[in-house]
């Protein structure tokens, strides 16, 4: 029998955050009712989500905020929780707040629709988030609420079932500039092997630095890991390295057919794609045609540059069905408080959308450049991280670049990184 939750109202926020934490998180099968004698007289494991409760039924509070359909700014009410303070406090049997309108607001990035200053790249800003002045950016809050719960209501209902899951970890790689000469234009080439002479560095002439591609495939191999790889293949600005491509021969494309052989296939959209819906459609024909018109279905943008809710919907628009830009250049952790992935929900139209976000937890660029870790910091940050994905047996997604795992200029020693980041996740146990 499904566990049975009542509540006055039933719409599509609530279906959206039950489903994320009941089913995909704990693998919990639920209905709703909102009739108190069905509630009442039901025999099997129930949850009471509405503002007053039923005598001793098991009882979380309901904020108005997850029957609301607008987006407006949050008059938040905080209570502390699990040493960090947390939104919509509510007192009741089960927590002290509502932990549906907080994993809610979280998860569909709420705070992302309301005026708030942006970077440099026009992007949300870690620092703004609820997660980073509360707390709690470095835990995937949303999971450890739900198995909270399930441990709450199985010591009512011991007989209620749930799915276990397993740890996962996705190693991702971007593909911005797939090498340091043979893909450069004639002059930049030229350039960059004077520099290599002048600098007694004439090894580079013998082996692309960047091309990390047989040590990848060998290095996933060994920890039977399922990679994908995104490549860029706009190249109208400045921040767009990778080459065009323009021959069915090149480099950059025998490369791309090369690595579909064994990995997944993402596009990389170019840098202003996120305003010209048609770059986007045409770089993903593109890379589709480098790969005799396979159909291309998952994306990250070219510096996390995500706009809600105008980059999710060219997403759609172009057919993507899953998405990879979870997560902040500047800082490591849970942008979305969760390490399961879960469905975009578009707040502007209420509904829940067909779009699956992956978030990733760690970059190897908000590491040195944003956080200026040196490796062995590194190592020991993202072991915490992976240690706090462990915990709920979630989805450790890696954000890293073919360049940044070549030991060469300024990444000397980032090799070792990826390769202990790898061996951690591969021998640390399941809890």
């Amino acid at each position: 029998m499904p566990l049975l939750i009542y509540s006055p109202t039933i719409n599509p926020r609530k279906t959206y955050v039950f489903n994320h934490i009941l089913v995909d998180i704990l693998g919990i099968d639920y209905t709703f009712t909102s009739s108190e004698q069905a509630f009442i007289h039901y025999t099997e494991a129930k949850l009471n989500y509405a503002a007053f409760p039923f005598g001793d039924e098991l009882h979380i509070a309901q904020h108005p905020f997850i029957d609301e359909r607008s987006i407006e700014k949050q008059d938040f009410t905080f209570t502390n929780y699990q040493n960090y303070s947390v939104p919509f406090a509510l007192d009741a049997m089960l927590f002290p707040f509502d932990i549906f309108s907080a994993a809610f607001y979280l998860l569909s990035r709420y705070e992302e629709y309301l005026p708030s200053p942006k970077d440099s790249h026009k992007r949300y800003q870690a620092q703004n988030s609820l997660a980073f002045k509360h707390g709690f950016l470095h835990y995937p809050v949303i999971d450890n609420w739900a198995f909270t719960l399930l441990t709450k209501l199985k010591l009512r209902y011991p007989n209620l079932k749930s799915t276990s899951r397993k740890f996962t970890f996705i190693p991702t790689i971007d593909i911005d500039e797939p090498y340091y000469l043979k893909t450069e234009t004639f002059w930049k080439r030229n350039v960059k092997i004077i520099k290599a002479i002048l600098k007694a560095n004439i090894s580079i002439l013998k082996q692309d630095p960047f091309d990390t591609y047989a040590y990848l495939k060998n290095l996933h191999q060994r920890y039977n890991l399922q990679p994908i790889f995104f490549f860029l293949v706009g190249c109208k600005h400045l921040y767009d390295t990778a080459p065009a491509l323009h021959s069915h021969q090149s480099s950059y494309e025998l490369l791309i057919k090369s690595i579909a052989q064994y990995a997944q296939i993402g596009i990389h959209p170019s840098y202003y794609s996120n305003e010209n819906i048609s770059d986007l459609a045409t770089e993903i024909k593109v890379l589709a045609s480098a790969l005799s018109d396979k159909k291309i279905e998952i994306a990250r943008q070219h510096y996390l540059k995500l706009n809600l809710p105008e980059t999710y919907k060219n997403l759609l628009n172009a057919s993507i069905k899953h998405d990879y830009t979870m997560g902040y250049a500047s800082h490591t952790g849970f942008r979305a408080s969760t390490c399961t992935p879960f469905l975009w929900y578009d707040l502007q139209s209420e509904t829940i959308s067909n779009l699956t976000i992956h978030p990733f937890v760690v970059m190897d660029q908000t590491l040195k450049k944003y956080l200026n870790l040196s490796p062995q910091q590194a190592i020991i940050n993202t072991q915490k991280l992976i240690d706090e994905v462990k915990k709920v047996n979630g989805t450790f997604i890696s954000l890293w670049h073919n360049e940044t795992l070549s030991n060469f200029g300024n990444w000397q020693g980032w090799r070792n990184v990826y390769e202990k980041m790898l061996e951690y996740a591969h021998k640390t146990p399941n809890h």
